[in-house]
């Protein structure tokens, strides 16, 4: 038997490999994409802050990079960081 034989399978779990398959490339994806957008309002967070004149520690913009990682936070939250009302 070859590893890579499903032919064996009853069709119905063939098409749950398929599916989850598909379901891994999907999550990869959504991933990527994801990770951009957090790579955007991380740059336009440091814009904001050097057309404001203000410098930005490292320490903050790894706050905002930890609020934009955390499933829990909102986007109400991401505002008021930006703004500074945190």
């Amino acid at each position: 038997m070859q590893e890579g034989d499903c032919s064996f399978l009853a069709a119905d779990l063939k098409s749950l490999l398929e599916t989850a398959g598909r379901g891994k490339d999907e999550q990869a994806k959504e991933s990527v994409k994801l990770e951009y957008l957090i790579g955007l309002v991380k740059d336009m967070f440091l814009d904001w802050q050097r057309f404001s004149g203000v410098t930005t520690s490292k320490s903050r913009l790894g706050q905002l990079t930890e609020l934009l990682h955390d499933n829990a936070s909102s986007c109400q939250q991401v505002i008021d960081f930006v703004l500074n009302t945190k």
